[in-house]
């Protein structure tokens, strides 16, 4: 059986390493060929069969034992499951009958991981290996931790509050060191965003006289965005293609740039002599953001650097254009190299509440409700190749959805029901909403935007908005928590619904359509999962003690149970439907309390 590795990790790994004869006679010592780097990824096991390397003389017989690293041979053949990310050295010796042997080492990378950032009481911060089971320990002793990001290279951002300023910090898990940002600065450093290719936007000193920086973790280098002294370079977003927006405010008056992370030059969006801020970045690339008109009203606009600016809603022929406008959500999507954009807002115009939108491939802005008050609810688009979007909106009585490519309203529930939106969601191909009506009765609807048809839940319970899937399902709650359904955004239809008591989705499952929540029974609280494939309910614990869910990564679903008076983390294997607690008394006789801050995969 191969073991994990508890030692020996080398912080840089050479290209080959040649072993070397230690003991014995020259002439019938097995002889060793350089072995090459290996690498593997994490969660599995690593093999490496060593007769490769070595040459001894006919008939000799050898024997194979593991000096450093961990691990173990069958024969020949290493094997061990490493901790986790990271370079190990692992030492070896052959030994021939008769005593002569020959010693020699190789390196092994482990180039991925499924993390799990655990906070440890108050100070304490660590990463969990979801497939090993091996902590990695970040932070202690002072400060409170907190998790600001994890990247795709499988480095953590986190930040640290000292009290009087903060620190932001990256750890390494494949050198096993961390690095303070700025860490000559006197006052706070923030974590403010990052890039798609793990580039870390921060902050240094407070409002009103920040400075906006970029660090890339990969080379260490570190680049000035904006550094003006007395202004403040703040207000960060992020767009689609990497592009860093921020807002610089100076002498009561704040304009727009952004810092193209490809040109590594910063950009003036508006200069305006009026205030600006950013609304939004769109996944799409670009920004909305508002500016004070000339009148003192509050203007909408969209900016993108390849086609400049566009106000919303600034045509006179609407009579908006003096009004106040307020954003209320966008949706955007590049596909096919065009730029889809959809842009909701709300305008009080004669003391009606109304709402209007806006469309990229058009520039127009179109009035979705007025004349009456409506209150805006959601919008949802569509994954096609020729995406769509609609609103939801209801006036009080009734519940409407607006498509925006065909510039129709669609009433979908009417006043004759108690409605309620619970949710919008959309598949590639049809965007729904999941509303409770109430009288037909406390029935739950899934409604296609598009046509108003509905695909119904009888339950007979009062149906409210519980939680929404990575995958687009929607999970609703009933009863005060005697049901739970789940809606299958792909295929268009509602699950069997799930009957207990305290029931509440409380996070995704381990695979898509799964997912984890907690319920009473015998007075205590205890966690299952949802098998979306199996349509099926599984255990994930109802030993005694309350069970708080905490998060799911690899296959596993991870939580912690109050043991002795303290949060003890445990984890639950979807494939052997066991648990094994993780933390236990520490070396000095000390019990902690344990939390996850968040889960992310990473690899190199």
């Amino acid at each position: 059986m191969a073991h994990r590795s508890t030692s020996s990790l080398c912080l840089f790994a050479s290209l080959a390493l040649v072993a070397t004869a230690c003991s014995g006679s020259s002439g019938g010592v097995p002889h060793l060929t350089t072995i090459p780097a290996q690498s593997t990824s994490g969660g599995s096991t690593f093999s490496l069969d060593l007769g490769n390397y070595v040459t001894a003389g006919a008939g000799a017989s050898l024997t194979y034992e593991v000096l450093s690293g961990g691990g173990s041979f069958s024969g020949s053949t290493y094997s061990n499951l490493f901790d986790t990310m990271g370079t190990y050295a692992v030492g070896f010796r052959v030994s021939e009958a008769g005593g002569r042997r020959t010693s020699g080492t190789f390196d092994v990378a482990v180039t991925s991981a499924n993390f799990v950032v655990v906070k440890q009481d108050e100070t304490g911060l660590q990463l969990l290996d979801a497939d090993s089971q091996a902590f990695l320990v970040l932070a202690s002793a002072s400060g409170q931790p907190s998790m600001a990001a994890g990247l795709a290279s499988g480095r953590l951002v986190y930040q640290i509050d000292r009290g009087d300023h903060d620190e932001l910090w990256v750890y390494d898990p494949m050198t096993r060191r961390g690095t303070q940002l700025a860490a000559s600065v006197a006052g706070s450093v923030d974590y403010a965003g990052k890039t798609s290719d793990g580039r870390i936007v921060f902050t240094t000193g407070s409002a009103p006289d920040r400075d906006l920086y970029l660090f890339d973790p990969q080379n260490g280098l570190q680049v000035t965005i904006a550094a003006e002294t007395g202004a403040d370079e703040a207000g960060v977003h992020v767009d689609g293609a990497d592009r860093v927006f921020f807002e610089k405010s100076s002498v009561g008056q704040r304009d727009l740039y952004y810092y193209d992370t490809t040109t590594m030059a910063a950009v003036t969006v508006s200069t305006d002599p009026h205030d600006e801020s950013i609304a939004a970045a769109l996944t799409a690339g670009g920004i909305v953001f508002t500016r004070r008109g000339a009148g003192g009203e509050q203007d909408l606009f969209y900016y993108h650097p390849a086609g400049g600016t566009f106000e919303l809603g600034g045509s006179t022929g609407l009579g908006i254009a003096d009004l106040d406008k307020t954003f209320a959500k966008a949706w955007s999507r590049t596909s096919d190299g065009t730029r889809y954009v959809f842009v909701a807002f709300t305008v009080v115009n004669s003391g009606n509440a109304e709402i209007y939108g806006w469309t990229r491939t058009t520039g127009q802005t179109a009035a979705i409700a007025a004349g009456s008050d409506f209150t805006f609810r959601d919008l949802a688009g569509l994954a096609t190749a020729t995406p769509d979007a609609f609103a939801v909106y209801d006036d009080g009585q009734d519940l409407w959805s607006y498509d925006f490519d065909a510039g129709t309203a669609l009433r979908i529930i009417d006043s004759s029901s108690s409605s309620t939106l619970l949710a919008t969601t959309a598949s590639a191909t049809v965007a729904w909403g999941i509303a409770f009506d109430g009288t037909t009765p406390n029935t739950a609807l899934a409604i296609n935007l598009a046509t108003g048809t509905t695909v119904s839940l009888a339950g007979g319970v009062g149906w409210a908005s519980d939680r929404t899937l990575a995958n687009g399902d929607v999970v609703i709650r009933g009863g005060s928590g005697t049901k739970l359904a789940a809606f299958d955004v792909s295929a268009g239809t509602w699950g069997t619904p799930i009957i207990g008591t305290g029931l509440d989705a409380v996070g995704d499952g381990i695979a898509d359509g799964d997912f984890v929540y907690r319920q009473t029974v015998s007075s205590q609280t205890d966690l299952a999962m949802w098998d979306a494939s199996a349509a099926a309910s599984v255990t994930v614990s109802n030993t005694a003690g309350n069970d708080t869910f905490q998060g799911s990564s690899s296959g596993k679903v991870f939580f912690t149970r109050t043991t002795d008076g303290h949060e003890q983390l445990f984890v639950w294997n979807a494939t052997s439907l066991a648990e094994t607690q993780l933390t236990v008394t520490d070396s000095a006789g000390l019990d902690h309390d344990y939390s996850v801050l968040g889960t992310y995969a990473g690899a190199r």
